[in-house]
């Protein structure tokens, strides 16, 4: 009886393994877009929507829609000029299905650093802000993606350069914002490239409207880039600095964060700097933060295996959803 169940046990398990598919569920022509960008997000109907960097009538990018039998339509394509260009970074849609991003150039015609737009249900762009290079921000298509949260019908992002100069030459060492739907832009910090690190990352907010993310670096000795928390009355507090070396070196991408506060990611460098390819940068690391400890606690997640077994289940993790996520407050 036992032999009988194992092997009943094994087919089931072979059957599953065997029974896993691929398909190709849309194939982009450049005419149709080229090098998606940022991943898609999923409305109520199954509905798929994206954007590519370059292809268009113009080659530089689109916004489509992909339905679920993977039919695309293009919703916008950007020329470049001051409509922008080369979007970057995930898509967000609000609740009566306008959808929101940036792009790394065009805009201001002088500046040429990217924009945040919306494009409505009805396929209209409107550009809400046009970054203007120095003290403003600026974009860059060279950057890890980005994208925007909402919180109580605003927007808030990060823009890779400008604001206080001195990072990268005089690229500047990138900002946080807000943008109004009406198109009123504030800057609520600007990286130092110090103790609170440069070039940020990614978004993510919390219920309480509180904004968290990673600086790629900094030019601070022994500062491989940190992860910050700017709260709703607009103060930014430094949550880790990643020390470099086995502990990794510039944090990238967007956070996962769990309601019990506790940060996953991932560094482009650092870890194995021995037996590494890439040699002394390393290779990166998978990462878990503790922040609501008083010492910052920090654990190194070596492997994939490892990093599957210190996740804490689905249920418990904040959703990195495209829908702004209810909030009570906003900086």
């Amino acid at each position: 009886m036992k032999l009988a169940l194992s092997i009943l046990a094994l087919t089931l398990l072979v059957t599953a393994a065997s029974a896993q598919t691929f398909s190709v569920f849309y194939t982009f022509n450049f005419t149709d877009g080229d090098a998606p960008n940022g991943g898609l997000i999923l409305d109520s109907a199954g509905n798929f929507y994206g954007t590519t960097q370059f292809g268009g009538s113009h080659n530089r990018g689109i916004i489509f829609q992909l339905n679920s039998t993977g039919q695309e339509t293009v919703l916008y394509t950007f020329t470049g000029s001051t409509d922008g260009g080369i979007p970057i970074g995930r898509l967000i849609r609000d609740d009566k299905g306008n959808l929101y991003g940036i792009t790394s150039l065009g805009g201001d015609p002088t500046c040429s650093c990217g924009t945040v737009f919306e494009l409505t249900t009805t396929g209209t762009l409107q550009v809400l802000h046009a970054f203007l290079g120095g003290s403003d921000g600026s974009q860059n298509q060279g950057q890890a993606e980005l994208g925007l949260v909402m919180i109580k019908g605003n927007l808030y992002g990060s823009a890779s350069f400008g604001g206080v100069s001195g990072c990268d030459g005089s690229l500047g060492c990138g900002v946080l914002f807000k943008v109004t739907l009406a198109g009123v832009e504030t800057v609520l910090h600007r990286f130092t490239g110090q103790a609170d690190g440069a070039f940020p990352q990614d978004l993510i907010n919390d219920e309480a409207g509180n904004i968290y993310g990673a600086t790629g670096g900094s030019y601070m000795p022994g500062s491989g880039g940190t992860l910050f928390k700017l709260d709703s009355s607009g103060t930014l507090t430094t949550l880790y600095t990643f020390p470099e070396g086995a502990k990794g070196t510039s944090p990238r991408w967007r956070l996962l964060r769990t309601k019990k506060g506790v940060f996953y990611g991932a560094t482009q460098f650092g870890g194995n700097t021995t037996t590494c390819a890439l040699g002394t940068a390393g290779c990166g690391v998978a990462f878990s933060v503790n922040a609501k400890v008083r010492s910052e606690s920090y654990t190194l997640l070596a492997s994939r295996r490892a990093m599957e077994k210190s996740l804490p289940p689905a249920s418990s993790m904040l959703p990195a959803t495209d829908t702004p996520q209810p909030s009570t407050a906003e900086p």
